[in-house]
């Protein structure tokens, strides 16, 4: 009797675990790699970063927005994804100085900021190029659910 109550408890709640891994997922960074400019050479050169970045994926409230990612520790979103997770699990996320995509079938995620060498400058911010001051990386890592 006991055994056929966990069955039948585990089948109901099975659908309420499945929602609730859908509202979230918190990423930490594995490994960074990027550039940096050399200003005693004038030059660009390959270059490992350290991996600390964490991140954390919601669902929005915000209409036409579906999930956001904020960096743990703040309240504004680095990136907004205008649809849902794919078939195949993915999402994509742009910001504007950040992308980020996760599949949360094999819980990976990159997180890609492209800002310097071909343009040094946040568009909110800065007027002119200044080369060198900031450095293109990319991360990688992987997310768990809330």
């Amino acid at each position: 009797m006991t055994r056929l109550f966990c069955l039948i408890a585990s089948v109901l709640l099975l659908p309420l675990f499945a929602f609730a891994a859908e509202t979230g997922f918190i990423c930490i960074a594995d490994a960074a790699t990027g550039f940096t400019y050399e200003k005693s050479t004038n030059t660009w050169r390959d270059s490992s970063f350290k991996a600390d970045g964490k991140y954390v994926l919601t669902k929005s409230q915000q209409s036409g927005i579906r999930w956001h990612v904020k960096q743990v520790g703040s309240d504004f979103p680095i990136a907004f994804c205008d649809s849902d997770f794919t078939e195949t699990g993915a999402i994509s996320c742009r910001g504007i100085l950040h992308d980020f995509r996760m599949n949360k079938n094999n819980r990976r995620f990159l997180l890609v900021y492209p800002v310097g060498y071909w343009t040094d400058k946040n568009p909110k911010v800065e007027k002119t190029f200044q080369e060198g001051k900031n450095e293109p990386f990319m991360e990688i890592g992987k997310c768990s659910s809330m």
